[in-house]
Formats: C-alpha cells, structure tokens, sequence
C-alpha cells in the first residue's frame, strides 16, 4: 500500500465516524471557509511584539433558521517571535528545520493556551461565541519564530432570523505561555480593529442536506427541498418490521432490568395495545476515543410509547411506580460532511448509519430497537419503590462508509465498505424529588453508553483498506450526550414544528459561568401571628459557561440561611437555626420573549429547629402528600420559582405558600401540621452576574 494512500485513509476517518455517532447527522456539507490571517500586537513587560495568528474552520455553505450551525473542527495556529518566547519561559529556543521535532527543552519551556474572543454578529444584534481555550503544542522553527498550534471543537449557533448571515467577528486574544519552572505569563494581545473570519447565508425554512459525492456541490434547488414531516411509525402487529424485541438478549436486558417491582400488574394482560407515536430531534456531541476530539451530531427518531406498561395495582396507596415500553427506529440518511484534520486538510466523506437487525436476527423479526420509560406513577406522592424516572433505549447499528476525498483527491473505498454491527445503548436521567422530574415528552437530555464501534470489512478498491480504517476508529470507551426536544406526536401535530418534525431541543448559552452566590434579604414565611424571618437567605451553586446547555439540572444548590428568629403569637422571638434538609437543584423551564430565564429550585424541604428553656422541636416546611385514605399524609419537597433577569442580574421570586410538613414537632399557633403559610417573595443578586440566553 503506498503511504499516500494510508495518510489519506487516516484523515477520511474522522469524518466517516460521525455517521457512527450520530445515526443521522443532520448537518450539511460543509464546503464554505471561516478564517482568517491575522496580526495582533501583544505587550509585555519589556514591550510589544508583533505576532500573526492564523484561524482556520469549515462552516455549511448556507443555514437555515432554528438549525444548528456547526463549525467543524477549528485550528489556532500562532507564530512567536524568538524573544517572545525568551521572554515566557526564561531559555532562548533552539533552531530547528521545518517540520522537526522541536528540542525537549523548548517543547517544555514554551507550553500554553490560547483565548479568542469570538463575537457571533446577525442582523445587528450580537453575542459572544463561547470558544473554548486553545491548548497550544509546539511545531516547527526557523527565521527566529515559534509555531503552535491548537485544535478546538467550537458551540454551535442558530440563526434567528432569515436572509441575514451569521457572521463571526474577532477580537482579543489572551495567551497564557509556561515555563520550565511551571510558572505561567499571560500575554495580552490586540487587533487594530475587529476582524471578520467569515459568515454563513441563512434561510427561512429547514431543508435536507443533499448527500452529494465526494468532490460534489449539491445544486441549490436540492439543497433547498424540504424535508417530508416525520412518518408515523406502525403500531404493534401491523408490520413484523416494528415490535419489541423479546428474544435478543442485548435488547431485552432493558425489558427485564431493572426488575418490576411488586404490586403492579400489566396492561394489557397479554399482547399490545398501539400506543402513542412520537417523532424526535436530538443534538450534541460524541466523543471518538481514537480521534481524540468531540464530533457534532443530529439524531431524528421514532418511537412509539406504552404499546404495554406495568402500573399498581392500587392506584392511590399502593406501588408508586409505572414502567411503559415500546419500540425505536432512526431512519439515517447518506451524509457527506467536510472537517479540517491534520491542519488545513479539507477532508470529505460519505457515510450511513443504518439501525439494523440483532446480529443473529433472522428476517421477519424486528428492526426496531426496544425502549422503557420507568418512574414515579404521582410525582407528588412519596416514592415506596425506586425514585429515579429514567429512559433505557437500546438499538443496533451497522455503520457503511462510501468514497472519500481529502484535499480533492479521491480514496475509493467502495460499495461494501461497512462495520460489523455493533450496540447503540443510550439512557436519561429524568430526576428524583429533590431534584425535580422532567416530562419525557418536554425532552431529556440522553448519554450514549460505552458505544463500541466494531471492525470494518470490504473496504477499498483494488487493495483491502479494511484493516487501517479499523485501526484509525474501531474501539470501545466512545461517549456522547444528546439533548432531545420535545417529542413531536406526527398523529396530531403536538409539539411539532412547521415541517412536521420534532423540534430542536430548548437549550441556553451560560456565561461568565462559575462559582455563584445569590444573596436575598429579608426572608421570611408568615403563618397568622407568627412568622420565621431571616436577614438572608443565600443558594451557593456552581454553572459552566457553556453554549447549548441543556436546561434540566443545572446544578446542586447549597442553601444558607442567617439571622433566623422565630417571632411568635405573644411578642416572643427566638433566634432559630434554619436549614435546607437534603439535596436540592436548580433548573431552567423557559425563556420568555423578552429574554427572562424561568428558573425553579427543586428539592426545597426547610428545618427550623428551635430550642429554648422550654421548647426543643422542629419546624418542617415543604410540600405534603395528603390523600384522605392509607398511607398517611407524609412531608415530600417542594419547589420555589422565580425569573432570571440577565442585564440586572437578579432573580426575582414571586412571593407563594409553603405547607408545614407533618414531621414537625413544634406546637406553634399559625403553623398547623398539613396547613398553607405564607412566603415572602425575596429578589436573589448574583455574584458574578451571569447572560443566559436562548440558545
């Protein structure tokens, strides 16, 4: 086999792979520049230095609004003056010819990152991009300059408008160089004025990407077709094509584990009923282990919900469970996609991820893939069986690779060239009541398990590539994390968007991020002629800065309470020690219109204990389960809800009642076990200030 050929194999492979990932990746070819050469003039403590920087990226050659637009993997590459370097790390770097490998001692003298500031520009509105830190390695040098380069996988962006391009802006660059001794310098850098490194053109309707050739530029009347809406997916026993699979044990391990719990029956007894369609929209990432970096993908699939389920057989106090099953199927297309591997090397290539029969699978079985839903049946009753609702869905998918071409030269791997078939096994956590539940039909966020991309066969024409397109991507340890949107019902439209599709999934962009502290003043919760206040009350949680964050969970809250007293029916006060009993989370349940971020804090149960010379008791307040008949009324908490201004930083929370919970022990007039009090309604300040916007 000639070298060529190898190194042209390698770096088809990292676009072949994102069929693998993603079932079906949405994303159009990408065919159109972002870059651009750029000087900056950095400063130091001795002076100033000029240096060139170079960014470079593939973006789609046009998008559409409420598509994601992902640019594929970006390259940072800066070239330092000798003395620059000198100056960072205390050695003067060794000359050596292009494309050596540089001395030990500069490759460890001359280390660092680099942070660009991306501006994201549409129709006079802007935002910042996102863009990770660059993680910079030493290259090659000669002439005095130093070349590193960094390689990233940036947020993607939706366009908001149609007819006017996304366009992304630079501006100023931070790079933070260590020396031998670890000790770090960072180096502030600027542009003259703010540069352009490209845009892409948007339209107003989603369109399927044309699958093309390697080489192709889909003409625009294809590549502006709309998609036909979802297809409803048959129901049990009218296609022997659709149904859960029994028999397969990779399949029906999700049917059986975790086990039913006892006190529930099955409906219907025996067989199936139709159930309920639904069609899906899911994007993220997946992580390739032998690749090394994070490859975006797009997922659309049907299922079919509850075609049998399992729920107590008292409803009211008995199990408190429900366990629905069904089927799944993704319907993939051929994708061709173009990404930059080793540097500026347009790579293109065409690949199919099919969802294929179990390995032993005869014909006439199902193609389908098995899912649960599993949870609480009454959220708002005390869980006696398991408290997690979760989503198990497994699958198997075969994936098939086509030609290739890298720089514009083909590699044929021709017509047969496809993995063996392999286990897609993706699961949700949906919640538990101190973290709050998430509808499934509002969409989840969902992680691929250990996803094993299995050996390739017939691949190549004329010699036998199978075994180095193996090597390049086959291997276990692969991860990805989708967020879904909300499950679209093609049988009445519900939740679908304008081409009958579900929607992409509601997510925000989070920054600064960090450590934050939200401080309230004046706390308080009223019951008649007695009341608990607090000088403050304080919830400590910590947020990435991220770009399509998916808005469940988004992180564990400490909650502080100071200068509590309890002023009770008579002029008595006594200071009191209040509590928050238990975990407790915040999350994200809407945008509104005018850019307000609804946020809830779940899990909210409170302790006031109080002692004095005569009272050692507690005070519990939270929500309660009280149905008239067995089990008795039991505390369960509750949740507070309030709405997230990102220009004055402040999160406003309505005041609302709080029940006093039945495991108080405190006799306290105003506060009666199974009774409504009065919270006041308190504005939280956050430190730092955080932008959440949508997306």
């Amino acid at each position: 086999m000639q070298p060529t050929t190898r190194r042209l194999l390698s770096l088809a492979t990292t676009v072949v792979v994102m069929g693998v990932t993603g079932l079906q990746a949405g994303m159009p070819p990408a065919v159109a520049d972002i870059g651009a050469a750029l000087r900056y003039v950095c400063t130091t403590s001795t002076g100033t230095h000029e240096i060139n920087v170079r960014i470079g990226a593939f973006a789609p050659p046009a998008a559409v609004v409420g598509q994601p637009v992902q640019l594929g993997t970006t390259e940072v590459t800066v070239e330092l003056p000798a003395e620059l370097v000198g100056e960072t790390s205390g050695a003067e770097p060794a000359e050596t010819p292009a494309g050596d490998v540089p001395p030990v001692g500069v490759q460890d003298q001359a280390v660092g990152f680099a942070r660009l500031d991306v501006t994201v520009e549409q129709g006079g509105r802007s935002r910042r991009a996102g863009w990770p830190d660059f993680a910079l390695a030493v290259g090659e040098q000669r002439d005095g300059i130093v070349l590193m380069t960094g390689h990233g996988v940036t947020p993607p962006v939706e366009p908001r408008a149609k007819g006017v391009p996304i366009r992304w802006l630079a501006g100023h660059l931070t790079l933070s160089l260590s020396g031998a001794g670890g000790e770090r310098t960072s180096v502030s850098c600027s542009l003259k004025k703010t540069a352009e490194l490209g845009r892409v053109e948007v339209r107003g309707h989603r369109t399927t990407a044309s699958p093309g050739v390697p080489g192709s530029t889909p003409s625009s009347a294809a590549a502006e077709e709309p998609r036909e809406p979802c297809p409803e997916i048959p129901p049990p026993g009218t296609d022997p094509n659709y149904a859960i699979n029994e028999t397969d044990p990779g399949l029906k391990k999700i049917l059986d584990d975790p086990a039913i719990p006892s006190g529930m029956v099955r409906v219907p007894t025996s067989g199936y009923v139709d159930g309920l369609p639904f069609c899906i929209t899911a994007t993220g990432f997946a992580n390739v282990e032998k690749l090394g970096n994070a490859v975006p993908v797009s997922v659309e699939t049907q299922l079919r919900r509850g075609v049998y389920s399992y729920r107590p057989t008292n409803t009211l106090s008995g199990t408190n469970r429900t366990e629905q099953f069904g089927y799944v199927l993704s319907d993939a297309q051929p994708i061709s996609a173009t990404v930059l591997a080793f540097g500026f090397m347009p790579t293109r290539a065409t690949s199919q991820a099919i969802q294929v029969r179990p390995p032993k699978g005869l014909e006439g079985e199902p193609k389908t893939g098995n899912l649960r839903l599993s949870g609480l049946f009454n959220v708002n009753r005390p869980p006696n069986a398991g408290e997690e609702s979760e989503l198990f869905a497994r699958a198997y998918i075969q994936l098939r690779a086509g030609d290739a071409s890298v720089n514009g030269v083909p590699l044929r791997l021709g017509d047969d060239c496809r993995s063996e078939t392999t286990l897609f096994d993706a699961y949700s956590y949906m919640g538990d009541p101190n973290m709050g539940f998430v509808n499934a039909t509002d969409g989840q966020t969902l992680q691929l398990r250990d996803l094993s991309i299995p050996a390739f066969s017939g691949c190549g024409v004329g010699e036998d590539l199978s075994p180095l397109l193996t090597a390049s991507i086959s291997g276990g340890a692969n991860y990805g994390r989708l967020d879904a949107g909300r499950w679209c019902n093609p049988r009445n439209g519900v939740n679908c968007d304008e081409g009958g599709h579900g929607p992409n999934p509601d997510t925000w962009t989070i920054e600064p991020g960090g450590d934050i502290t939200a401080t309230a003043s004046d706390f308080s919760v009223t019951g008649g002629d007695s009341s608990v206040s607090c000088t403050q009350a304080i919830a400590k949680f910590h947020l990435d800065a991220q770009h399509w964050r998916g808005i469940f969970g988004l992180a564990r809250v400490e909650h502080v309470y100071r200068g509590c007293r309890l002023h009770m029916a008579g002029g008595t006060t006594v200071p009191i020690d209040l509590k928050q009993d238990g975990e407790s989370w915040i999350r994200g349940t809407s945008m509104t219109s005018d850019g307000l971020a609804n946020l809830r804090f779940d899990g909210i149960l409170l302790d006031a204990h109080v002692k004095t010379d005569e009272l050692d008791c507690s005070l519990r307040l939270g929500s309660v389960w009280n149905f008239s008949l067995d089990p008795p009324p039991r505390e369960v908490p509750t949740n507070i809800s309030g709405a997230y201004s990102s220009q004055t930083g402040k999160l406003t929370v309505p005041p609302s009642q709080i029940i006093v919970t039945p495991s108080t022990t405190c006799a306290i007039p105003g506060f009666t076990k199974g009774r409504g009090v009065d919270r006041s309604g308190v504005t939280f300040e956050l430190d730092p200030k955080q932008r959440i916007t949508q997306p």
